[in-house]
């Protein structure tokens, strides 16, 4: 926030606002024995609006602040309100080379090698399609 009034003096956050999630976000922390506090249910509120306009997101910010827990409790409370299953893969990008998390290309037989992320997007959309078992 003070980010954002330094670049822009005088502007003001909107809050997120989305009912139905906010209550399932609030019974799920009761039922974990998270504190639901308004910063955190902001940050979890905006997650949600990134995840609606994009294909992947990544969570940055130091230890124990809540990322992971904001992100599973988000995950359940869509799949209460929506009724449908969602999918999540963690990958650690620190813990591989780039040949290895997206693939490489042999130049001399020009043969291509999934990497962890690529194997991942394949499987994916194998599924989507009804191919995968």
């Amino acid at each position: 926030a003070e980010v954002l009034e330094e670049t822009f003096p005088g502007s003001e956050i909107a809050q997120m606002e989305d009912e139905k999630v906010r209550t399932e976000i609030m019974e799920i922390c009761k039922k974990e024995n998270y504190v639901a506090g308004d910063n955190w249910m902001q940050k979890i509120l905006q997650l949600k609006q990134v995840i609606e306009m994009r294909h992947g997101v990544m969570l940055v910010g130091p230890v124990g602040v809540g990322k992971s827990s904001a992100l599973n409790v988000l995950m359940q409370a869509l799949e209460k309100v929506d009724g449908t299953k969602g999918d999540m893969y963690i990958i650690d990008p620190k813990a591989m080379n780039k040949e290895n998390l997206y693939g490489s290309l042999d130049g001399t037989t020009m043969e291509w090698t999934d990497g962890v992320f690529t194997s991942l997007l394949r499987g994916i959309l194998a599924n989507q399609r009804g191919e995968s078992d």
